[in-house]
């Protein structure tokens, strides 16, 4: 294993609130760091806070805003690891590229830890580590007794007493709810009372920001409103949403025929995250589901948290499943001539639609041009402007390897529309049928490169 070492030392002039980093890599200058947050814990979109590179001393410092503990993750170009970022504390921490045998993140990443370097300074994710570990032991020593109830509710109680003495003094509220929710799944294995469960963990208040709450209202709700259709005669769900469109209606019918949801804050929150679920089932609307959301974000939503986190879902979901021809358009190119996609039948085809005005998509532009250089002979790799002025693209025109195609649709907007575009960037990969092939590869300044290795092997 190749360790590179990261180092965050203590700085005297912290902002109020907010934590400083000083992050000095040993494996020397010019190397991308990465500080990522995100908008809302149900969708994880990623939200940029800080983004440079080491210096020639291969040191690189970072102020993080946060007025609450704020959970984030270092990313480099090999891996990433999560920190929970505490007002104005500061961090000695080290982290190690990992080998090639551990497993790949849903974010095609690997997933390492970090460790705090200063023992005399204790912190939350100290204590949410050693807690992760002693849970992941009792998963280990236990898992034969959880198709035995009565046997792992004997365990569950000591391991409770252990967790209430090492943990559950902290004063920390944010530990306190990470630990009582990181435990759900095993007091549901063991007790398997739906209803006491329920309200013991989905009783006010209501934690939706708070990373392991919503990891377990994922599962514990997990395509519930389908499953309070299906108990009754008549299945209500796909008229309400395929041929209303309706939240008023999807809200009468799991009040009449569920027994549990009577809370309408909780109840919203449900509906939006179940309806991403269905999102991909063949028998449900897409277009109408779409509808419902943002009816609940725009007048309906009854916090603004959940307006956002309705937003932010729906630029998750992806109308284009795998394997479905991708929508033919034709723009004029960047020599003045028509562009037609439908010529480019034979060639794997990468998309990049980005806004010339965004600093997210200008790091991305920036990030593909090695990448689209190495691979031009393989893929053909179109840029596809649709927001940002003519100053900002010209700024950026450097940054597009010659072979490559660069488009301009910001007047028209087609390309937006017929490949859904949410946000910026946005990328699609097409294969040589120019098929759909991915509408969520990696960002170029993660892991791309390796995709694409990956993804032209596996297609020889």
């Amino acid at each position: 294993m190749r360790f590179l070492f990261a180092f965050f030392l203590l700085f005297s002039c912290l902002p109020i609130f907010g934590s400083q980093l000083t992050i000095t890599c040993l494996n020397g200058p010019n190397q991308r760091i990465k500080v990522v947050g995100f908008d809302d814990q149900f969708s994880r979109q990623p939200v940029l806070l800080a983004d440079t590179m080491t210096n020639d001393s291969g040191r690189v410092i970072f102020n993080i805003p946060c007025n609450n503990i704020l959970p984030v993750e270092l990313r480099t170009s090999a891996c990433f690891a999560k920190w929970f970022l505490e007002p104005g504390k500061s961090y000695q921490l080290a982290f190690s590229l990992p080998d090639s045998s551990l497993s790949i993140s849903e974010n095609q990443l690997p997933e390492i830890l970090l460790l705090n370097l200063d023992s005399s300074r204790s912190c939350l994710t100290d204590s949410i580590m050693d807690f992760e570990k002693q849970l992941d032991n009792f998963y280990r020593l236990n898992a034969p007794f959880f198709v035995q109830p009565r046997l792992l509710a004997n365990e569950l109680t000591k391991f409770k007493a252990l967790v209430q003495k090492n943990f559950l003094s902290n004063p920390s509220e944010f530990l306190s709810i990470y630990v009582r929710y990181m435990m759900a799944p095993i007091e549901e294995a063991a007790y398997q009372n739906k209803r006491a469960i329920f309200r013991h963990y989905f009783s006010a208040p209501y934690h939706f920001n708070h990373p392991a709450y919503v990891a377990y209202f994922k599962l514990f709700f997990k395509k519930y409103i389908w499953i309070v259709s299906n108990k009754t005669t008549s299945n209500f769900l796909l008229n309400d949403v395929n041929e209303s469109a309706s939240i008023e209606l999807l809200n009468q019918h799991i009040l009449l025929h569920d027994t549990l949801l009577k809370n309408d804050t909780l109840r919203q929150m449900v509906i939006i995250y179940n309806l991403t679920e269905i999102f991909y089932d063949k028998n449900f609307n897409r277009d109408q589901i779409e509808k419902i959301l943002k009816h609940i974000a725009r007048t309906k939503a009854i916090t603004p948290t959940h307006g956002r986190i309705a937003v932010n879902l729906m630029r998750t979901l992806s109308f284009m499943d795998q394997g479905t021809p991708a929508p033919m358009f034709q723009l004029q190119n960047n020599n003045g001539k028509l562009f037609q996609l439908n010529e480019e039948k034979g060639n794997w085809v990468f998309i990049s639609f980005f806004a010339a005005s965004d600093r997210h998509s200008v790091a991305e532009v920036k990030a593909l041009q090695k990448i689209a250089i190495k691979y031009g002979m393989k893929i053909k790799f179109i840029y596809i402007i649709l927001e940002g002025t003519t100053e900002g693209i010209e700024a950026i025109r450097k940054y597009i390897p010659a072979g490559s195609v660069l488009l301009d649709d910001r007047q028209q907007m087609t390309t937006k529309e017929k490949f859904f575009v949410k946000d910026f960037p946005h990328f699609v990969l097409l294969d040589s049928d120019l098929d759909v092939y991915s509408t969520q590869p990696p960002l170029p300044s993660e892991n791309l490169e390796n995709y694409f290795k990956q993804t032209l092997k596996k297609t020889k």
